[in-house]
């Protein structure tokens, strides 16, 4: 259980709400950090993270490192976000990954400006991403880690295109911007 939060490491159900973390975090032996949670169960909602996030062992996310059975609402992250590279190791501007393939993921209305391997989970069992975007810089063209995501009203900027179900992908940052302006 060596997890590690911008305000808590592990989170067993509850709410954690209206949060900001501005620091810095490295989970050096650790294995999962987040800028808000480092493994969550439960609700995180209203938070904001703006500082660096990485971890050398598992997952590393902008508000969440690893979902145990969380609902991410209306949070947001602008900070780099990074992990290992290796098997298992994966790290997304929302959440990092799942503790479990069984758990239940749900992220809404949240986005992520950050850098990422992925836009906004990496993960995809049992997750469902509705009414988010990335605009990060991200090394694979996805906002989730596979299709079998449940993903709506999403959006993301890659600058050589792709497809994914659910999510409309911007080849410009003009038309991102247009879109962005088109949803206040």
């Amino acid at each position: 259980s060596n997890c590690i939060g911008g305000i808590a490491g592990i989170t067993s159900g509850g709410v954690v709400s209206n949060c900001k973390n501005s620091g810095s975090l490295t989970s050096l032996g650790g294995q999962d950090c987040g800028g808000i949670v480092g493994r969550a169960k439960g609700t995180v909602k209203l938070s904001s993270n703006t500082g660096g996030v990485a971890a050398y062992r598992n997952h590393s996310g902008g508000i969440v490192g690893a979902s145990n059975g969380v609902a991410v609402e209306e949070c947001f992250n602008s900070g780099r976000v990074s992990a290992a590279s290796g098997a298992g190791n994966s790290s997304a501007g929302i959440v990092g990954g799942l503790d479990s393939a069984s758990v239940t993921t749900t992220i809404t209305k949240c986005y992520n400006s950050g850098a990422a391997q992925i836009g906004i989970i990496a993960a995809d069992s049992n997750v469902t991403v509705t009414e988010c975007y990335n605009a990060g810089a991200i090394s694979h063209n996805h906002i989730t880690a596979a299709s079998t995501a449940k993903i709506s009203n999403s959006y993301f900027y890659w600058a050589s295109g792709a497809t994914v179900d659910g999510a409309t992908c911007f080849t410009s940052l003009e038309q991102f911007k247009d879109a962005d302006n088109m949803r206040e």
